[in-house]
């Protein structure tokens, strides 16, 4: 479980880590980390700060994993990020593929209609591509040519 208090009035660019069982709270200052503390007053186990930097590249998520604070989503909701970001790039392309009119479709060559299919083929076969999701940058993957016809 997560909560983000914001302050406006963050002190020194850090983010205070709260810790109590299994619920981690955020907050922007050291008093406001103090005042919840205050409040509570109950088993806290650890509490650690990040900057403010580091807390938002781990988009304001953090867990608790063998007993350890961690900052960042689990590696398996991350790896589905980056190929969800692939899938939708490569679903875009094949869309301009099944969108071709027939009008257009009856007008290409032999030759041609085998340039299309290979290259639906080419982005169907995307995701068993080595280095697949290539950290989900759409600039990082292998795209096969669309056909100049």
């Amino acid at each position: 479980m997560k909560t983000f208090q914001e302050n406006p009035n963050v002190i020194d660019g850090l983010i205070y880590l709260k810790v109590n069982k299994e619920q981690i709270s955020a907050y922007g200052d050291m008093a406001s980390l103090q005042a919840a503390e205050d409040e509570m007053k109950t088993g806290r186990l650890f509490d650690f700060s990040v900057t403010s930097e580091e807390w938002n590249m781990a988009e304001c998520t953090a867990r608790i994993v063998n007993g350890k604070v961690v900052l960042g989503l689990p590696p398996d909701i991350i790896a589905a990020r980056q190929e969800d970001a692939i899938r939708t790039e490569r679903d875009i392309r094949l869309r301009k593929c099944d969108k071709m009119s027939p009008m257009h479709w009856n007008v290409l060559t032999e030759d041609q209609k085998k340039e299309w299919a290979d290259y639906r083929i080419a982005l169907l076969n995307i995701p068993q591509q080595d280095g697949f999701p290539w950290g989900g940058n759409i600039e990082n993957a292998p795209w096969p040519k669309e056909p100049d016809c």
